[in-house]
């Protein structure tokens, strides 16, 4: 195994560590702040907001049966996760990172959303 490519791992869902909670503010900052690159998932909400979340159910992490996609806007802003953070948002998310590490963004697309709704994800990523 060639020993540079081990140097340049990449925080899957920003976990470097035991105790933190994926894609959260607390993963990304930690990460950031000892330069390790990033992973992280991007989901598209209809509402016209891009969110940092693996899952397309809310139930994994928050124990709340409901799509991402399909959850009023207002919804998500009180989930919170086990560290008492909540879903960044990907302005939030290059916000914290600010240019510290490079990030590998993964697209999440739920199956309930529109081809519409999928093109505008990809308009406003570009």
């Amino acid at each position: 195994m060639n020993p540079a490519f081990i140097k340049k791992c990449i925080a899957h869902r920003a976990l470097c560590r035991t105790g933190l909670v994926e894609n959260s503010y607390g993963a990304i900052k930690e990460c950031a702040a000892k330069s390790i690159p990033i992973e992280v998932d991007l989901q598209f909400h209809p509402g016209g907001e891009i969110y940092v979340f693996h899952d397309e159910s809310l139930d994994r992490m928050f124990k709340y049966k409901i799509n991402l996609c399909d959850c009023p806007v207002e919804n998500l802003g009180l989930l919170k996760y086990s560290d008492g953070s909540r879903i960044l948002t990907l302005s939030e998310l290059l916000e914290v990172v600010d240019g510290e590490v490079l990030i590998l963004i993964e697209l999440k697309a739920a199956k309930s959303l529109s081809f519409k709704n999928k093109k505008r994800f990809c308009e406003l990523l570009l």
